[in-house]
């Protein structure tokens, strides 16, 4: 029985982890790489205002902290708008154009 079970845990959680998947819709109900949540969490930052954005000579640069505790509502919007097509998989093509956009609005700031 044991074995059957690490076999189990091998195939489901295991193998695809190593392959490069996404995390099962395990955070916050969206399937998405660590970068993708590192991504999320720096534009949650910025969103509210703890984290600043500055242009640099290859697009934008963001700096400060962010607490998925203190404000998940600001993840949970960053979340949903990272999942342009609606299907809980925010894909790397996904978290690329909200980058670009974001870091669209941070230049516009920038040149006011």
């Amino acid at each position: 029985m044991k074995r059957i079970v690490l076999i189990l845990l091998a195939v489901t959680v295991l193998l695809p982890m190593v392959a490069g998947a996404t995390d099962f819709k395990g955070f916050h109900g969206y399937a998405i790489s660590q970068t993708g949540i590192a991504y999320a969490r720096t534009y949650a930052g910025w969103l509210i205002g703890t984290v600043d954005g500055s242009v640099t000579e290859n697009g934008c640069s963001f700096q400060g902290s962010f607490s998925d505790i203190l404000y998940p509502e600001a993840l949970e919007k960053v979340l949903s708008r990272m999942d342009l097509n609606g299907d809980s998989v925010i894909t790397k093509e996904e978290v690329k154009t909200f980058s670009q956009a974001i870091c669209a609005i941070v230049q516009r700031q920038a040149s006011k």
